[in-house]
């Protein structure tokens, strides 16, 4: 779509009482003093189509008088006449104050809100649909790029470059590898990773893979050092020694196990088996009792709980049917009364002796009918107040007449809970008497004689014990010493037995380490290779990408990417003209002309054109053609007033 403006018209818009322009649809230049207007002109149209200024904010364009008042009262109004794609739009837009009605004063005053009118080649319409055609015409944010030749430079990078993709095609990384042989191998390392997640995961490699390469000399020096000097043992010795205390802790365990020991021992278990039994029995009928009392005490107490959860909600129950039938009780003698007072009503009229319109003495039939309608009237309002007052208080009198048979039932329910909870604290109390006898009947065992009898056999067959282990611990401890001097002799020889292994698996630790820095070696020149392989791919994804891009447009350069110390590619998007940036050091007259060269490439690419408001011009001495029609705006002091001049060359 190609739209050019023909005309531009303002009334007392923000500082313009009253300005119109006749473009024609060809490039002109608009001349003004500072503050003159001129770049208003370019807000004017703005409003006109997105209600927003050149920044795409909301603005107050009601004029101003000399005090900075507001000239509320005022139509601010903007009309411009189109060509698109040679048909004519005309848009118009006004901005209308709003009043209210003072309900103290009756005055009109200002509600400091406007409303606006709008109309589309002078059809009035609703701003909601005003919004949705020009929408359907024109996309304000791209209409923005392809107007003011800052609104690209002016967005975020992030969404500059976007844009540049778009228009120029996004080159992936797959492009990049399959044309460039070199980079081939770099395939099997992606494996569907992103290049700079596999770099990262490479630096992170290879620095794990030095670490452990640099930490490999000193694992080895500490298994060196763990091997020492071990004299050899003889293992058929240690079999013979080893062998020989197992005999000589049998015989202990034969000496141990005599026959008259054995017996002994035998009766003391018995005996203390019989003491064991005796305790268990010793007043286990006593013992049951008092748990079985326990635990039904325990049950009574629970149902008491429970009856008494019961009896508290019956009782507040049957306060809620008092309560509730009092009220409905006082409800019946309110409307009794009500009924009585209606009851008590006569009727009584005025007659009117004369027509209040024309004065005449009203006939005496017409006053007879009056009176007659008023007594009907009377009779049919006193039959329907007694009516629904009778039949309201009827409702109260069925509704009264559940509260005693349902307080009745509750005071019943109310007894039987009370007589159960009486039935229940007896039986506690007689299982607590209960409790307390059989507690006093169980009696210590330790007292018994029986109990006693049992402890005098035990001590006297350990007397004989005694006897009898004399001669064995004198034979048991020298065997045991025999056994303690080869326990020696075995301990030094298994410690030198575990030296001997503990060498062996050192020297193999140090075998495996070299073996495992050989291959450290190896992983660290693969991922050096790594490396290498990505470091060309991002050179050659540099150049690719930017060279794609820059060969869209005459003038302007776009750097991508920024290479970091590290090595790294961080993405960008800086506009360049002959290697300067556009925010650092580019002249104004650069700037417009690159942005001129930029809105070229994104009317192409959008296949809109729409007029180049130009602020500033008289600072490029060469503009930039562009296929849209461009409007300059230049500062000329002598020019108070804003002037006009149509472009020369063109038909």
């Amino acid at each position: 779509m190609k739209l050019t403006l023909l005309k531009l018209a303002m009334d007392h818009f923000a500082g313009l009482k009253s300005k119109g322009f006749d473009f024609d649809g060809k490039d002109a230049a608009i001349y003004g003093a500072n503050a003159a207007g001129k770049t208003t002109t370019a807000v004017a149209l703005q409003w006109l189509l997105f209600d927003k200024n050149l920044a795409g904010k909301t603005i107050n364009v009601v004029p101003v008088d000399e005090n900075n008042q507001e000239q509320y009262e005022r139509v601010p109004t903007v009309t411009a006449e189109f060509d698109m794609d040679g048909q004519k739009l005309v848009l118009r837009k006004e901005s209308h104050p709003k009043y209210s009605k003072n309900q103290m004063t009756g005055a009109k005053e200002y509600t400091k809100s406007r409303t606006s009118k709008q109309y589309i080649n002078d059809v009035p319409t609703t701003i909601t649909n005003y919004k949705k055609e020009i929408a359907n015409l024109i996309d304000e944010n791209i209409f923005k790029l392809v107007t003011n030749p800052q609104s690209f430079n002016d967005l975020h990078w992030s969404e500059r470059r976007k844009m540049l993709f778009e228009i120029c095609g996004n080159v992936s990384d797959e492009d990049i590898i399959e044309g460039n042989s070199d980079l081939h191998p770099l395939k099997k390392y992606l494996e569907g990773k992103k290049i700079e997640d596999q770099k990262k995961v490479v630096k992170d490699k290879l620095a794990k893979t030095n670490a452990d390469i640099e930490d490999i000399p000193v694992r080895i020096n500490e298994a060196q050092k763990s091997i020492i000097e071990v004299r050899a043992i003889d293992e058929e010795e240690l079999h013979h020694l080893q062998q020989l205390n197992k005999q000589l802790e049998a015989e202990i365990v034969d000496i141990e196990n005599g026959v008259e020991e054995v017996r002994m021992r035998n009766e003391i278990s018995e005996l203390r088996g019989q003491l064991a039994q005796f305790e268990r029995n010793h007043d286990s009928n006593n013992h049951n009792k008092v748990l079985q009392l326990k635990s039904k005490l325990d049950l009574s107490k629970s149902n008491q709980m429970n009856i008494n959860s019961q009896l508290k909600r019956v009782e507040d129950d049957i306060e809620d049917q008092k309560r509730r039938r009092t009220s409905k009780l006082a409800q019946y003698k309110e409307l009794t009364q009500d009924i009585e007072l209606v009851h008590q009503r006569t009727f009584t009229h005025d007659d009117e002796q004369s027509c209040p319109c024309c004065g005449q003495e009203i006939p005496e039939a017409q006053k007879a009918d009056a009176r007659q309608k008023a007594l009907e009237h009377f009779n049919q309002d006193k039959s329907q107040t007694l009516e629904n007052l009778q039949r309201k208080r009827n409702e109260i009198k069925q509704q009264g007449a559940t509260f005693k048979p349902a307080i009745a039932a509750l005071e019943k329910k109310k007894e039987t809970l009370d007589q159960q909870s009486a039935d229940i604290q007896r039986e506690i109390d007689s299982l607590n008497i209960q409790i307390t006898d059989a507690e006093n009947k169980i009696s210590d065992v330790t007292q018994t004689d029986e109990y006693n009898e049992i402890l005098q056999k035990i001590a006297d067959i350990n007397r004989q014990r005694n006897e009898i282990s004399k001669v064995n611990a004198e034979k048991i401890a020298e065997l045991q010493q025999k056994i303690d001097t080869n326990n020696r002799e075995i301990s030094f020889m298994l410690e030198s037995q575990a030296d001997i292994k503990a060498n062996a698996r050192s020297t193999e630790r140090v075998k495996n380490l070299r073996e495992e820095e050989e291959r450290l070696v190896e992983v660290k020149e693969e991922l050096h290779y790594q490396l290498h392989l990505i470091d060309q791919f991002n050179q050659s994804k540099v150049k690719t990408i930017e060279n794609t891009i820059n060969d869209k447009f005459k003038m302007a350069r776009f750097k991508l990417f920024d290479e970091l110390k590290n090595g790294n590619i961080e993405e960008t998007c800086i506009t360049t003209v002959d290697g300067v940036e556009y925010d650092k050091g580019l002249n104004n007259a650069a700037r417009i002309n690159v942005g001129l060269d930029i809105i070229n490439t994104l009317s192409k690419h959008f296949d809109f054109y729409a007029p180049i408001f130009i602020d500033n011009a008289e600072s490029v001495t060469d503009v930039l053609e562009t296929e849209s029609q461009q409007i300059k705006l230049i500062v000329s002091e002598k020019d108070e007033e804003l002037r006009l001049t149509i472009s020369q060359n063109q038909s």
